[in-house]
């Protein structure tokens, strides 16, 4: 399917052009391409979405520091960032809408854009982080927010299409970046799942660092949300409770469907169709970089919803994947995960030649 793609790919750039959107999220699906080329020739209009999931939020330069080591590495980051790119690496077709300034630009090199199509939200300036990670324990940090993009507004050009994708996914870095009327239009306009990683939300800059509080409007965004994904220090920032089965009590009052609660090397708490799943860690084989593991974790959960899959075996996937993150520095490398994927392709196959019967 690789050869093919590149053989395609001139005719995907011609339909791009003619503003038809093709409805591929995966290239075994290749022989749609020969469909819409076949009716494009017969003067038949179409309108389907090229991707199905969409992923919205700043793209950061970050200034990663390892105290530890002496080690001081910058690089591309933010949530649309390590989002899209464990996507892409799951072989997922994906929407990135990255926010960031004209002059950054170069930071859009860092996306793999065989799988990932890129609709830049244009700011006059880019966030930058500094994340200090002062000894050999890399599950804690400091971060500090050097530079920031500003706010998301609603561009109907740009986010119009929300109503075509299956899933959007939403990765603020700080609360100003997302305000809650721009959630409630997101909203408003994704006839998909919306899913959100509550992190920046409650991130607030004091002095440049970063703080953790819980915003006054939290209910409004939840409330907008059906997949949510928090890390347990979060989890009892927004709640109150340190325990994640009462802080996922008290979140499913707000109507979320789904809510993942990571705990580091002590697995997860998952919720979803009125159950709790208990999701062991799967171990490392060492620890090189924690930067993105949470956003590896939900793109990975998300993927393998989207392909089928129920939410234990979407949990104990994104478990795997996350854990061969932190192997090496930046995104997952597909190298890592090497031997999951065709377990999981093995079922897509299966699975769509039962449909075809």
């Amino acid at each position: 399917y690789r050869r093919i793609s590149e053989q395609f790919r001139d005719s995907l750039t011609f339909l791009s052009t003619k503003k038809i959107r093709l409805p591929i999220y995966d290239f075994y699906q290749y022989k749609s391409i020969l469909v819409c080329l076949c009716l494009y020739k017969k003067g038949i209009e179409m309108k389907i979405a090229k991707n199905t999931i969409a992923v919205i939020g700043a793209v950061s330069k970050d200034i990663i520091i390892q105290k530890q080591y002496g080690k001081t590495n910058i690089q591309t980051g933010g949530a649309v960032y390590y989002t899209s790119q464990t996507f892409a690496v799951l072989d997922t077709h994906v929407t990135a809408i990255p926010m960031l300034s004209k002059k950054d630009s170069l930071l859009l090199d860092a996306f793999n854009t065989r799988f990932i199509q890129l609709q830049p939200f244009w700011a006059n300036h880019s966030t930058s982080f500094e994340l200090l990670y002062p000894d050999e324990m890399l599950n804690r940090r400091e971060i500090f927010l050097k530079e920031t993009a500003g706010s998301f507004s609603y561009d109907e050009e740009i986010f119009a299409d929300l109503k075509d994708y299956s899933i959007v996914h939403l990765g603020p870095l700080n609360y100003e970046e997302m305000p809650t009327a721009f959630i409630k239009k997101i909203r408003e306009n994704t006839k998909g799942i919306l899913s959100l990683d509550a992190q920046g939300i409650i991130r607030l800059a004091n002095n440049e660092k970063i703080i953790y509080q819980c915003p006054k409007d939290i209910g409004e965004y939840l409330q907008c949300i059906d997949v949510l994904k928090v890390d347990r220090d979060e989890a009892a920032i927004i709640t109150g409770e340190e325990d994640p089965y009462k802080a996922i009590s008290a979140l499913i009052q707000f109507g979320i469907k789904e809510i993942l609660v990571t705990m580091e090397n002590r697995g997860s708490l998952v919720y979803g169709n009125g159950k709790f799943f208990s999701i062991k860690a799967v171990q490392p084989k060492k620890v090189v970089d924690t930067t993105g593991c949470g956003d590896t974790y939900t793109a990975s959960y998300l993927s393998h919803r989207f392909y089928g899959f129920d939410i234990e075996e979407s949990a104990n996937f994104a478990s795997l994947i996350s854990s061969k993150k932190v192997e090496n520095l930046g995104p997952v490398k597909r190298d890592r995960i090497s031997k999951a994927l065709p377990l999981r392709n093995s079922f897509i196959e299966n699975r769509d030649v039962a449909a075809s019967l």
